[in-house]
């Protein structure tokens, strides 16, 4: 988004909650514009839509950020994904662990694969795969939301942060 767009998006959030005031400090404008400069306007619209239909209070940039993730990830909630691995244990067999995981949404295909189909299929205790499932799920699940809500420049910085560093003639 450009300064513009950023100032749109302000004047919403304004408009609806009288005592949200950013418009007038350059600071906090800039501020915005930097944490909100890698999505485009339409995802920060309709965040912005979503916030003032729920929230009552107004929002920080985290939370246009996580409204944002939401949008656009649209990731199916636990149970309706076990609801898609309990079809295909009913639809493909034991030996069919390929085709059942591309049947599946991407993250419980992910979250299945991880798991042994073999063993899912011929289980005699749904009860506690489906809680092994369902815990899987939901921490994968949070993370793909955090990787989402996270900008681009952030990742690459937290990725380079974290490389081993080289070590240089005469260090050990």
């Amino acid at each position: 988004m450009n300064a513009i767009e950023v100032s749109k998006i302000i004047g919403m959030l304004e408009t609806n909650y009288k005592n949200f005031k950013v418009s007038n400090d350059e600071d906090a404008l800039e501020l915005w514009l930097k944490a909100l400069k890698d999505l485009t306007y339409e995802e920060c619209d309709m965040a912005v839509q979503r916030i003032i239909m729920e929230d009552v209070f107004p929002p920080v940039i985290a939370t246009v950020r996580k409204a944002v993730a939401v949008i656009k990830t649209q990731i199916p909630t636990a149970s309706d994904a076990w609801g898609e691995v309990e079809r295909a244990l009913v639809k493909y067999e034991a030996n069919q662990d390929k085709k059942a995981i591309d049947s599946l949404s991407p993250l419980a295909g992910r979250v299945i694969g991880n798991m042994n189909w073999w063993g899912l299929k011929n289980s005699t205790n749904p009860a506690t795969d489906r809680a092994h499932f369902l815990k899987m799920y939901t921490e994968i699940a949070e993370n793909e939301k955090r990787e989402e809500i996270m900008s681009p420049k952030l990742k690459i910085e937290q990725i380079e942060a974290n490389k081993p560093k080289k070590l240089t003639e005469g260090e050990e």
